[in-house]
């Protein structure tokens, strides 16, 4: 596989919300140690912590809200909210997954996570206090409109949080694909893809057909994204009994199968047809891609074959997805 982030660096929409969001780690880094005034100094960001690989996601949100009519004077203060939500959902995951990825470069001993991880979620709740502040003084919001931002920017995290809560509690049933497709990871993941453009929405600075639109292509890439995200956690989650796209198919068979109740305890993962079941979830996943590139041209944002095969190849090196099941499969795009 060549390199896809180096080819995305050529595709002119990419190319361009990447350097926004440059622009707004930059401020956002400013801002951190603003709010912190020195309780916990702050490392300056790795070259690494700039490139494509380490802001896919952030660049294409950027690049979508782009498309629904935001001013560009505007985009700013919408990078910096979607950097707030960035730094509170892998907090949060850091917590869970007991993990330390970074997105407040705290200058701390290396080795722990917990401390990390809330003082991540604390400071860029400051950072979002402050900003909504100066938004309202500058007359670009009202208050009641801040009020609102403020409270849908935790509203959009909820979701995805309460599955995560249930699934630390431990499943039990082995729900159908398409029932977990639209009861566990629509609301862990695709509902979080949609929050960017909501966040438009609600100020009133995205034209209303077109952000109906990229919500909808957002979900769906977000669904495809948690599926590889389920062939990478396959073991994981049946270790720890949570809910698994792969697993569901193993047991269940295709989408159309949704009549057998299965309970956790009562399957022996030796006996199941994983390897044809992953396979199986791969190639969903690229019908995913597909819909979400096909909904999301409708926005004007547009990608040839090629540069969506390497947006979707970046995606797969991203989440660490095991290469033999791309392989198996083809095209990923």
């Amino acid at each position: 596989m060549s390199d896809p982030f180096a080819a995305l660096l050529k595709v002119k929409t990419l190319a361009e919300a990447l350097e926004l969001q440059r622009c707004v780690l930059i401020e956002f880094h400013r801002r951190s140690a603003q709010v912190l005034q020195g309780s916990c100094s702050l490392r300056h960001f790795d070259e690494t912590d700039l490139q494509m690989e380490r802001n896919l996601f952030s660049t294409l949100f950027l690049a979508t809200q782009r498309c629904v009519g935001i001013p560009e004077e505007r985009m700013m203060f919408y990078g910096l909210i979607n950097q707030c939500m960035r730094a509170w959902v892998t907090a949060c995951d850091n917590l869970l997954d007991q993990e330390s990825k970074s997105v407040i470069p705290f200058n701390l001993e290396p080795g722990g996570f917990r401390f990390q991880s809330v003082l991540t979620i604390m400071t860029a709740d400051r950072i979002l206090c402050d900003l909504l502040e100066e938004e309202t003084a500058a007359g670009n919001l009202s208050s009641a409109q801040a009020r609102a931002l403020s409270r849908l920017t935790l509203h959009a995290l909820i979701p995805s949080g309460i599955q995560e809560h249930q699934e630390e509690l431990g499943v039990r049933v082995i729900l159908p694909p398409d029932e977990l497709l639209e009861h566990v990871h629509t609301p862990k993941t695709g509902l979080l893809f949609e929050a960017p453009i909501r966040v438009a929405e609600l100020a009133g600075e995205a034209a209303p057909a077109l952000s109906a639109q990229a919500r909808a292509g957002l979900g769906t890439f977000g669904l495809a994204c948690q599926i590889l995200d389920d062939i990478v956690d396959l073991r994981d989650d049946l270790r720890r009994r949570h809910h698994n796209f792969v697993l569901s198919l193993a047991v269940h068979g295709d989408l159309g199968n949704s009549n057998k109740i299965v309970n956790y305890a009562e399957i022996d993962p030796d006996l199941l047809p994983l390897e044809s079941a992953t396979r199986e979830a791969h190639l969903h996943s690229s019908r995913l891609f597909a819909e979400a590139q096909l909904q999301l041209e409708k926005i004007g944002l547009l990608f040839s074959c090629a540069e969506w095969k390497s947006l979707v190849d970046a995606i797969i090196i991203a989440l660490r997805v095991p290469q033999g099941t791309a392989a198996a499969t083809g095209d990923s795009g």
